[in-house]
């Protein structure tokens, strides 16, 4: 009988030690399952580090890893093996991360079905000094036809990995230092590391306020502490912890394109992504704290570009605004670094921005001399001393203050107006209240204010000190103009109101000026008593009718109560706004709530009491200026009919209020709204 020769395949070039202690020495399951990790490392390095041996195995792998290895199926159906190798440390989550990328980025509009996934943290036998991790997930192809895809998309998915933790690494390994080479730092924060690991936390990331607190401990803290700390907190809540860093840091990777990758180190690009994690997280842990303050935070990174591998200075910029209409761009910078340095130029598609946050936005760009010396010490400490304040100085308020010098003549005329109004002792003070700029954080009223000067009267200053909260005073002139009865001084005041912006913006960050104005007029009563608001009346008038209006909703959400709002002022004449009864408003702005969202080209036409009212929706601007045309064509006189028209997201609303029963002018009115649509459709 012929024997079968058995072939015993050569043993793993490199042994490893799992950090988990085996069942029992007779634990074969154990034993092979590490078996088969040592034929997988040794197949990794093999075929990404051929020239690695037992002598130089830490040296290579620190420099190169992570190293991550695939292997195509040779038939179909059949799985790839995606396997990846990093440090042990600092890269928690890193096996949850890659199978959901693999699955929904590598086919594009496909997600691929993992069928097996094996993972194991080790240090190697001829290198104890370092931990490591290796997976390997197993996914699962069935059609031929994305093979061709996966060719083209592999080598991306897998820099993608790469950049992914070698960010997430160097995040993490950031704030296990004792100091961060930032200049900029935040206050320390007064609770310990367990006392944040103890707090509850619900949306908010630990992380996040985990890492202010161990970039400022004191110079005397041992990194040992740290890091115990660190680690007590990760096994405390591992899951919220590292909950979002991966997904954050691959999203990160969708802004720089393959020209600037492919010239860049990945260790370089993954040093900017980490860099700007942790500054998004800093700037959201100190608004947390502090809202309404400013941050910037600055980082240098030196880099060589290819293929001339000249070296180039990079800089690394997080700042949050506080204004929408705040403008920080690429010329604000060069112009900030052109100030300190001349003789510098920005290098062709460096520039990288980064917009998904409302309130924070990251630049990336590199700088390089004119005529390519290096950077040396001194140019670098100027550019981190000196660029954070001038970066800070030229972010751009983009509303624009109005200069327009006050009009004496106007001012001279209204004050010998109000004087007039002033014929008996117990007059009221008479005040007009006029509108004269924003700025970045405040709405400003020119205020006239004369009276008649009793023995006990208080002079304005006393009066309006001290100002309450969000508003503010400055008196510009104050003089006698005349006598009443020859006895009693009439006095002049003019003075400025200041209302912080923020308190009157609406729901769609427009502001509500007619508001303003009636908070000023309410303050101002209660500081200087009772007055007569001279140009005020129509004023208080729509003011009075429209909360009257607002009463009859019990529940008015944001955008519903702008859009009630902005259908009550687009009411002409002006005056009916005040007249027509808010029950009838009620009804019709029901029917325009309807007409918007249905978002179709109808009509609606009803009576109520003694008025007759119509509202249409039409899709295009011409639609709407024939109809409203039309009714002015038919000269009904203006106490008689009310016009309105609302301009929509996707079309347009307009109406009428006709307030006789004359039938014809009825039907003429329902006609040119209905034949106006039509021709519309046709």
């Amino acid at each position: 009988m012929n024997k079968i020769s058995v072939i015993t395949p050569p043993k793993p070039r490199f042994r490893i030690q799992p950090e988990f202690p085996p069942n029992s020495p007779d634990d074969l399951g154990a034993k092979y399952y590490i078996e088969s990790f040592e034929y997988l490392i040794d197949s990794i390095i093999q075929k990404e580090l051929p020239e690695i041996s037992a002598i130089n195995l830490g040296k290579i792998l620190e420099k190169h890893i992570p190293l991550v290895s695939t292997q195509m199926p040779s038939v179909i159906p059949g799985c790839i093996s995606f396997a990846a190798l990093c440090f042990g440390k600092h890269t928690q989550g890193v096996g949850r991360f890659i199978p959901d990328m693999l699955s929904k980025w590598l086919i594009p509009g496909t997600v691929l079905r993992i069928a097996g996934h094996r993972s194991l943290c080790f240090s190697f036998i001829d290198y104890s000094q370092k931990r490591f991790y290796l997976s390997e997930h197993l996914i699962v192809m069935e059609k031929s036809e994305h093979l061709a895809i996966l060719e083209k998309q592999l080598p991306t998915a897998v820099e993608q990995v790469k950049l992914n933790i070698l960010a997430v690494y160097h995040a993490r390994h950031i704030i296990s230092m004792q100091n961060l080479p930032f200049e900029k730092q935040s206050e320390l924060i007064e609770n310990n590391i367990l006392q944040i690991a103890k707090s509850g936390f619900s949306d908010t990331n630990p992380y996040d306020h985990l890492q202010n607190f161990i970039v400022k401990l004191s110079a005397e803290k041992k990194l040992s502490e740290v890091e115990k700390n660190l680690n007590h907190l990760m096994s405390k809540r591992p899951k919220v912890f590292h909950k979002d860093i991966f997904s954050a840091v691959h999203n990160m990777l969708y802004l720089f394109k393959d020209n600037f990758t492919a010239k860049r180190n990945s260790r370089h690009i993954s040093r900017i992504i980490s860099f700007q994690f942790l500054f998004h997280r800093f700037i959201y842990h100190n608004l947390y704290q502090k809202p309404n303050k400013r941050y910037l935070y600055l980082k240098m990174l030196k880099t060589r570009i290819k293929p001339d591998d000249r070296m180039v200075l990079g800089i690394l910029i997080s700042v949050n605004f506080l204004h929408e209409s705040e403008r920080f761009e690429r010329s604000h910078i060069l112009e900030a670094i052109w100030l300190l340095m001349q003789n510098v130029k920005m290098v062709k598609d460096s520039y990288v921005v980064d917009r998904r946050d409302d309130k924070i936005c990251s630049y990336y760009l590199e700088i390089e001399k004119t005529d390519h010396t290096a950077f040396n010490f001194d140019e670098i400490k100027l550019l981190k001393q000196r660029l954070p304040d001038e970066f800070l100085n030229r972010i751009e308020n983009t509303l624009h203050p109005i200069f327009m010098p006050r009009n004496e003549e106007e001012v001279l005329k209204n004050i010998i107006i109000l004087s007039k109004q002033l014929r008996f002792v117990r007059d009221l003070p008479q005040v007009i209240i006029s509108y004269e700029k924003q700025t970045g954080t405040h709405i400003c009223f020119n205020v006239i204010l004369v009276r008649i000067l009793k023995t006990d009267t208080r002079a304005l200053s006393e009066m309006l000190s001290p100002p309450p909260v969000g508003l503010s005073f400055n008196i510009e002139e104050v003089k006698k103009i005349g006598y009443l009865k020859k006895k009693y001084p009439k006095e002049s005041n003019l003075f400025k109101v200041y209302l912080k912006k923020d308190l009157f913006l609406r729901h769609d960050k427009s502001l509500d000026l007619l508001k303003a104005r009636q908070t000023a007029v309410q303050e101002l009563t209660a500081l200087i008593g009772e007055f007569r608001d001279y140009n005020g009346g129509m004023i208080f008038k729509q003011t009075q009718a429209l909360n009257e209006l607002k009463s009859t909703f019990t529940n008015l959400s944001g955008k519903k109560e702008v859009l009630l709002e902005n259908f009550f002022y687009s009411i002409r004449p002006v005056i009916l706004q005040s007249i027509i009864p808010a029950a009838l408003l009620h009804k019709l702005f029901e029917k325009i709530l309807a007409l918007s969202h249905a978002k179709t080209d109808e009509s609606h036409f009803a009576s109520y009491e003694d008025y007759y009212y119509g509202v249409a929706y039409v899709d295009n601007l011409a639609a709407k200026e024939s109809i409203m045309n039309e009714i002015k064509k038919l000269k009904i006189p203006s106490f008689e009919l009310a016009q309105f028209s609302l301009d929509h997201a996707t079309g347009h609303l307009v109406g009428f209020i006709y307030r006789l029963s004359d039938l014809t002018i009825k039907a003429s009115l329902e006609k040119i709204i209905t034949f106006n649509k039509v021709s519309q459709l046709t």
